[in-house]
């Protein structure tokens, strides 16, 4: 489902979220996106049921720190399901994860040409700086100041 899910992300939405222009998904990335430390680590799904096979339509992960502090974010969404509120979905759940699990604060690295991945962090919440490499802002959401909203749903 994972190398599906890749397949239908177009070349844009693949430099997007990997920075790169990867034309498949290596086994090494699959692995790292699927086999996950439950410790430090968390993975989501958003599957579209409805027809005859499961279609996975979207992923989050979210990987702490060692002092189990900050954590990462990563979210994909198929192509031709974004603008249809699973990327907000996958967030809200990924973020009530955090906080039962007491981080204290979400952060995200995003290419700044990826305007929807940005305006949906500022409307969730996050802070968006100028990031470390050039061409990069830095997601930061204060877990603490968030106020609590309603945990995962469907959509």
């Amino acid at each position: 489902l994972v190398d599906d899910l890749f397949e239908h992300l177009t070349p844009d939405d693949v430099h997007t979220r990997f920075f790169s222009t990867l034309r498949v998904l290596p086994r090494a990335l699959r692995t790292r996106l699927t086999q996950i430390d439950y410790d430090r680590e968390m993975a989501f799904v958003a599957v579209e049921e409805s027809g005859a096979d499961p279609c996975l339509v979207g992923m989050i992960h979210l990987l702490a720190d060692p002092d189990f502090d900050v954590a990462e974010f990563a979210v994909m969404v198929r192509s031709d399901w974004q603008g249809r509120g699973v990327g907000h979905l996958l967030m809200r759940t990924i973020l009530s994860h955090a906080r039962r699990r007491g981080l204290r604060r979400v952060v995200g690295v995003v290419l700044n040409e990826n305007r929807r991945m940005l305006d949906l962090a500022r409307r969730i919440g996050f802070a968006v700086v100028h990031g470390r490499d050039p061409g990069t802002s830095e997601l930061q959401l204060d877990l603490e100041s968030l106020s609590p909203g309603p945990g995962p749903a469907r959509v």
